[in-house]
């Protein structure tokens, strides 16, 4: 029988390395990777509701920028694949564009900036600032014209850290809904190697 040897165990594990994702990318203590087991187990962020449509769980707990949201998790074969975090759901284009700046400063502040797809790379806080101003204070209006024909406008802009975490991959969406006429801002973290989340266009319409 072969005894245990502590410095060959340790050794081992150095080398292998954490199943999961170590760096912090400021979505609370989740890592991509872990198992639903480790990811129930922060409980003061709980409680946790199970999500049939994924199979994962979510958590109304979550914080982000010093509030509290709502974060959804889904697990594939090797674990933690996804994390959605819906930093704001409601009814205020004004604090919509807040949340979106927040996110912003967040990119800014741990990743060099942001680029905004089809509209800007490295983009400055003023110029963001002013692009949110535009499309979400108008987005109602703009639903009003298309709610008379029976169609609903949906409205979608995706946003990127300039440079990504190590090991995964940051994606941030401001949209508004006309159909039920809601704002939301999306933060998601995935593998790096996840299928792109960046929409195929900025306004689509559909008929109610």
């Amino acid at each position: 029988m072969h005894s245990r040897n502590p410095a060959f165990l340790l050794a081992l594990l150095l080398v292998v390395g954490p199943a999961f994702a170590d760096e912090d990318v400021g979505l609370g203590p989740w890592r991509i990777g872990m198992s639903k087991e480790q990811v129930v187990a922060f409980t003061d962020l709980g409680p946790y509701e199970n999500v049939a449509a994924t199979g994962g769980v979510a958590t109304e707990k979550a914080r982000f920028s010093g509030h509290k949201v709502k974060a959804s998790f889904v697990f594939g074969d090797a674990g933690l694949d996804s994390i959605q975090v819906i930093s704001y759901e409601g009814k205020e284009w004004s604090r919509a564009k807040d949340v979106a700046m927040e996110v912003f400063d967040h990119f800014a502040a741990k990743y060099g900036g942001a680029n905004v797809k089809d509209i800007s790379d490295n983009i400055s806080h003023k110029e963001l600032d002013t692009i949110l101003e535009r499309t979400l204070s108008t987005a109602e209006e703009m639903n009003k014209r298309y709610s008379k024909n029976g169609s609903g406008m949906t409205m979608t802009f995706d946003m990127v850290p300039l440079r990504q975490p190590a090991e995964s991959r940051l994606h941030c969406q401001w949209v508004y809904v006309g159909k039920t006429n809601t704002y939301y801002v999306y933060l998601y973290q995935d593998r790096p190697g996840s299928p792109p989340r960046d929409t195929r266009e900025n306004i689509e319409i559909e008929k109610l």
